[in-house]
């Protein structure tokens, strides 16, 4: 660093360990989806992606799933926020499934279905725009148990029953978000959502949609909330060696017996140019 003042330095070591620790933590038959979303929360989206890529998620030895060898060791998840970070990926050779979290634009809708790039569909629009494509993308139904963020409302299930079944959709996975979950102090409402999620899963299974990937916990909840970890977790700020927040840190092995031990892998470096002594 000759030329430059001021720069950061990503330790790639650190962030397979820290992926590596979210592996062991989860169990058998749950897959780990790495956050890369927002060009890997400024520690670069492609570096990232190729340092994790070759990790293996889980063992699921019935299954030859997406992305996965015969052995049934499924290759790592990688979550994104767009469709443009998404075909990125795929132009710099990551095979792994991707999984684009925020919305897609319908005029893109194409790409990711010949990309082979899964969605999240949290809205009808969505829902009714890939049912009019021959080719279409897989697809991740996402529940607003309370974060009232995205999501289709418990409510609407039937309704949305009816959309899938009319348009011959079928999901690949389910899924939604924690609202609380980084807060030990008081689990009621993260439990409460998990439950609402799990009685969504099940309507969905009687209605004939069985075998979707099931994930809710973010980082939070899969450090906090072993319950929570279902067929997937998506791990972010964990990933990159930030605890969801100071209570999630200080009480993990009180609370919920969890080993864990992150490390920072970004590091924000300087040239000292002058000390001065003051008299």
């Amino acid at each position: 660093m000759k030329d430059v003042r001021t720069w950061i330095e990503i330790d790639a070591k650190v962030l397979r360990k820290n992926a590596e620790q979210f592996l062991r933590l989860i169990p058998p038959g749950t897959r780990l989806m790495a956050v890369i979303k927002s060009n890997a929360y400024g520690h670069g989206l492609v570096m990232v992606a190729k340092e994790l890529a070759e990790l293996r998620s889980t063992n699921i030895p019935d299954l030859v799933p997406l992305g996965g060898t015969k052995s049934g060791m499924e290759q790592l998840w990688f979550g994104v926020d767009s469709i443009t970070e998404a075909l990125r990926l795929r132009r710099e050779g990551i095979k792994n499934p991707i999984l684009v979290l925020g919305f897609t634009l319908p005029s893109r809708l194409g790409e990711a279905a010949e990309k082979g790039i899964a969605l999240t569909v949290s809205n009808t629009g969505a829902l009714k725009a890939i049912g009019t494509l021959t080719r279409r993308p897989p697809v991740h139904i996402k529940i607003d148990t309370g974060m009232h963020r995205q999501g289709f409302f418990p409510a609407e299930m039937p309704h949305i029953i009816r959309l899938l079944t009319r348009f011959k959709i079928k999901p690949e996975g389910i899924c939604t978000h924690f609202a609380s979950a980084k807060d030990p102090r008081d689990p009621r409402y993260t439990l409460k959502q998990l439950s609402v999620f799990r009685d969504v899963t099940s309507e969905m299974e009687r209605a004939g949609y069985g075998g979707m990937i099931r994930h809710a916990a973010a980082s939070g909840g899969t450090i906090l909330f072993p319950e929570s970890r279902l067929d997937m977790v998506r791990v972010g700020m964990g990933l990159y060696g930030y605890w969801p927040s100071p209570e999630s840190r200080d009480t993990r092995h009180i609370t919920r017996n969890t080993e864990i031990s992150l490390k920072l892998a970004l590091t924000w470096k300087t040239i000292v140019s002058e000390v001065k002594s003051i008299p």
